[in-house]
């Protein structure tokens, strides 16, 4: 079973299922999504009035009823597995690129795919592009390798995904 948590938490406050999907976590607290204009399906998981093991971390809202707000920084989309209301984790927030025209890009699950297949071949890479109308892939040939071999098998993989 999958769980979701922080240490300024002090514990976990989502839970997956035995057997379930491990990105689909059961909220055991009170939450929100924070969205931005262009999702309304997916956003930054704000737990509410729960207790911290800092109240450094904690947000206090001047609200009526004045609950705390902790911001995780991570990203979850509401999802369904079986009949069950779930949250599908996603990224974190600082994982993505967010493009002129309000897109969002995940750099990891490229960047993760090229070092997997690329094995020898490239040292590193890294996507760009926030604010940009579109992602570029930065990558360092590794000595030795011909850049247009290693151009045409990183081509082949950004067109799988």
């Amino acid at each position: 079973m999958c769980t979701y948590g922080q240490t300024e938490l002090g514990g976990p406050v989502l839970f997956g299922k035995p057997g379930g999907h491990p990105n689909a976590l059961v909220p055991w607290v009170k939450y929100d999504l924070l969205h931005d204009d262009t999702t309304k399906d997916e956003g930054q998981l704000i737990l509410i009035d729960n207790l911290s093991t800092t109240a450094g971390y904690l947000q206090v809202q001047k609200k009526t009823h004045s609950p705390n707000y902790f911001h995780t920084g991570d990203i979850f989309r509401y999802g369904m597995q079986g009949s069950s209301k779930v949250l599908f984790y996603v990224c974190r927030q600082d994982d993505l690129i967010k493009h002129v025209t309000g897109e969002f890009t995940n750099p990891l699950v490229t960047e993760h795919a090229v070092m997997n297949a690329c094995v020898g071949l490239v040292n590193a890479v890294c996507m760009v592009g926030n604010r940009w109308p579109h992602p570029w892939l930065l990558a360092e040939i590794s000595d030795g390798v011909s850049t247009k071999d290693a151009m045409e098998k990183i081509k082949r993989i950004l067109a799988k995904t």
